[in-house]
């Protein structure tokens, strides 16, 4: 396993994702602190949003980067379309997929040149 696969869904540098987010309740994930931004399942939806997206980018799928940043936390004039619990699988599932994928060498090298977010697009820096 490559040292990037092994930080991604090993036990490396830090606790495997897998430790890090057992035993979290529904109702904590969804929890409101006072003067933090977004709660857990916010902050695990916008991980998951990125690394799908990446997932794409390595897979040569056209996935354009979010407009603003905003756009990759989930909606909130809708109600939470899946579970903590389900939202947590398909991290952890994407999460195998990506550690996969880094330790595919070949398929990493090969990844189309990835999109800049719209803060740094330049008429220089346009890809096609």
């Amino acid at each position: 396993m490559t040292e990037l696969a092994l930080a991604i869904i090993g036990d490396s540098a830090a606790a495997p994702a897998l430790h890090i987010l057992e035993g979290i309740s529904e109702e904590l994930a969804h929890r409101k602190v006072p003067n933090i931004p977004h709660t857990i399942y916010e902050e695990l939806w916008h991980l998951a949003f990125w690394q799908q997206v990446t997932l794409d980018w390595i897979r040569g799928i056209e996935t354009p980067f979010p407009a603003k940043p905003a756009d990759g936390f989930p909606p909130t004039e809708s109600p939470t379309p899946e579970t903590f619990e389900a939202l947590r699988h398909r991290f952890l599932q994407a999460g195998e997929e990506a550690a996969a994928a880094a330790n595919d060498t070949g398929q990493t090298r090969s990844a189309r040149q990835l999109p800049l977010p719209p803060r740094h697009r330049h008429p220089c820096h346009v890809h096609p």
